[in-house]
């Protein structure tokens, strides 16, 4: 089959430009685009018509016709074969990316059982009081994801209101993927962070994240939720973990309370951010009088200690030498802190003091892994803080007139189209029913010249 598109056009030489001529086609885009797939749609009806009509085989009626018995909701009718009935006296309109389409439905007749139904329809699946197309459904998300989203509707040149960009967030069910079942094995390293959220009223809400770190370095999410309690989301994690790990990854947080004890016996010990230390000291020390000034040698101090580095490349490869200069820095860096400890308790720093106990407990279960099955675990949030920026950018300044779980949608929406698109592109490739059934491809473009229009 051949489409044929005619354009009239008009310049005036020696003054036009490229901008203007890139301008003008492509504000000329969006209605050639609408009339194709109208065109196409008449003519897939007409041949799904024709093959309905007497005369045509049964192989070539395969997919075609189904309609129900006249007189009986729910019983098919055996019978493909029809007669034209004439055109309904209104067009369907079905809102999509480029604007409304609108197609002239023909009416049939099943000879058998009286049944008039348009097959257009059925062939093309499109269901009663359907207003709209998924492609469209999927370019307002992608644009939700990618842009603000209060800028959406003139940045992507769609024709939807906000009421309905937010209707397509709430009403999608693309963050069920986030509800499969749970390998923690899979993962070398699971963190969990949270983060401020202005909601509705000028209230204040708490979006809290789950993300897996793979062998190969990647970010997986596990799981978002607003205004839910750790507890709450170490009783739904654990829901989807089948099997007890084999090797079961490091838990890594910035000292959130509730984290302690997250996902025990699933997980290892909980490994505290070394990033967030130094700061994390200077806050304790504020509280104990001291200036940033008088802080930061401790800090400085306490950074040096931390900074254990494990090296790269396969651990059974490396030397006894090697392996043996992690465990002594591991050894004095825990000499290292008591005396730091000592010295801010001799200072009378009980804040400090207490943050620095309450840190190395957690401080070096990295190392303790590394040492114990050749393992790397990241030892910083720093990923996951990345990810949380690019959260706030669509969901800090707009989640004020969200629910919770419309906001909680959107995040897990985020995350599966950044960190797992392939993911993101199977699910729209199922809901959209993309089989390769159809190909187009640009057979020619000419231009006619001094054609009187």
């Amino acid at each position: 089959m051949k489409v044929q598109i005619e354009l009239g056009c008009n310049w005036k030489v020696g003054k036009l430009n490229l901008n203007e001529l890139a301008y003008r086609v492509d504000e000329l885009a969006p209605k050639i685009l609408i009339q194709v797939m109208e065109q196409l749609a008449n003519a897939y009806q007409r041949e799904v018509v024709e093959r309905l009509l007497p005369g045509h085989s049964n192989q070539e009626q395969t997919g075609l016709g189904r309609h129900e018995v006249k007189g009986q909701p729910g019983v098919l009718c055996s019978c493909r074969r029809v007669k034209r009935k004439g055109f309904r006296s209104h067009p369907r309109c079905i809102k999509g990316k480029y604007g409304m389409m609108r197609i002239r439905l023909q009416v049939v007749e099943c000879l058998d059982c009286g049944k008039q139904f348009c097959p257009l329809l059925n062939a093309l699946k499109i269901e009663p009081y359907m207003g709209h197309e998924d492609v469209l459904e999927k370019a307002v998300l992608d644009a939700v994801i990618d842009t603000n989203y209060r800028r959406l509707i003139d940045g992507h040149s769609l024709d939807v209101s906000l009421g309905g960009v937010h209707n397509f967030v709430a009403g999608s069910d693309v963050d069920e993927l986030l509800a499969e079942d749970l390998e923690l094995d899979h993962y070398r390293a699971v963190m969990a962070d949270g983060s401020g959220l202005k909601k509705k009223g000028g209230k204040k809400g708490e979006l809290r994240v789950l993300v897996g770190i793979t062998a190969s370095g990647h970010l997986e999410p596990i799981g978002s939720w607003v205004d839910t309690s750790w507890e709450e989301i170490d009783r739904q994690t654990r829901g989807r973990i089948k099997f007890d790990p084999q090797q079961p990854p490091l838990l890594l947080y910035d000292g959130e309370p509730g984290l302690e004890d997250f996902l025990a016996g699933v997980v290892r010990a909980p490994q505290r951010c070394t990033w967030h230390a130094p700061r994390g000291l200077y806050h304790a020390m504020w509280e104990d009088d001291y200036s940033k000034k008088d802080s930061r040698p401790y800090q400085e101090q306490l950074a040096k200690i931390v900074a254990v580095e494990i090296p790269e490349g396969d651990y059974d490869q490396l030397s006894p030498e090697a392996i043996e200069v992690v465990r002594k820095k591991y050894r004095d860096a825990k000499k290292d802190m008591d005396a730091l400890i000592r010295i801010l308790k001799a200072k009378n720093c009980p804040h400090a003091v207490a943050y620095l106990r309450n840190l190395v407990r957690g401080l070096y279960h990295q190392i303790d892994m590394w040492l114990a099955t050749g393992i790397i675990a990241p030892k910083t949030t720093s990923r996951l803080e990345r990810l949380f920026r690019e959260l706030a950018r669509r969901l800090k300044r707009i989640a004020w007139g969200w629910s919770d779980q419309v906001a909680t949608k959107l995040s897990k929406m985020i995350m599966i189209k950044k960190y797992r698109p392939d993911l993101w592109k199977q699910y729209w490739l199922k809901k959209m029913g993309i089989h390769g059934y159809l190909n187009i491809w640009v057979q020619s473009v000419t231009v006619v010249s001094g054609v009187n229009i």
